[in-house]
């Protein structure tokens, strides 16, 4: 059996109203925290959070949000600039993108793990 490891990940949201605590989800970050810029770290965006976010504000500029979300899949791609985008993530977006708590799984396929959670959260936000 391989050896199970602890990752963490968090939520990526739009908020359409910053007076409302109601969010649409746009994705997960899944990384390694033991190795920062040599270890896995994965951006993954639900299907069709553009139709989710415009059915909850239908001024939103999509393709800004989309430029944005190829821009954090891009620089997580890339040892050199993982740690910078990790912490614009954290401490330097808008109020309208918010950031969950981390949280902690430990998996022997994270590639799974971060497909389960996609598959599970989408199929939650679709019955919402």
């Amino acid at each position: 059996m391989a050896t199970e490891v602890a990752f963490e990940y968090f939520f990526l949201h739009y908020a359409p109203n910053l007076t409302h605590e109601r969010t649409i989800p746009l994705g997960i970050i899944f990384l390694d925290p033991r190795a920062w810029t040599t270890g896995l770290c994965i951006a993954r965006f639900f299907p069709a959070w553009q139709s989710q976010v415009l059915r909850a504000d239908p001024a939103a500029d999509i393709d800004v949000l989309e430029a944005l979300t190829r821009e954090i899949e891009r620089s997580l791609s890339v040892p050199e600039s993982r740690i910078e985008m990790l912490k614009m993530i954290e401490d330097s977006f808008s109020n309208q993108l918010r950031v969950s708590n981390r949280h902690t799984c430990k998996t022997s396929t994270p590639f799974l793990e971060i497909e389960s959670l996609i598959s599970t959260h989408s199929a939650n936000d679709a019955s919402s």
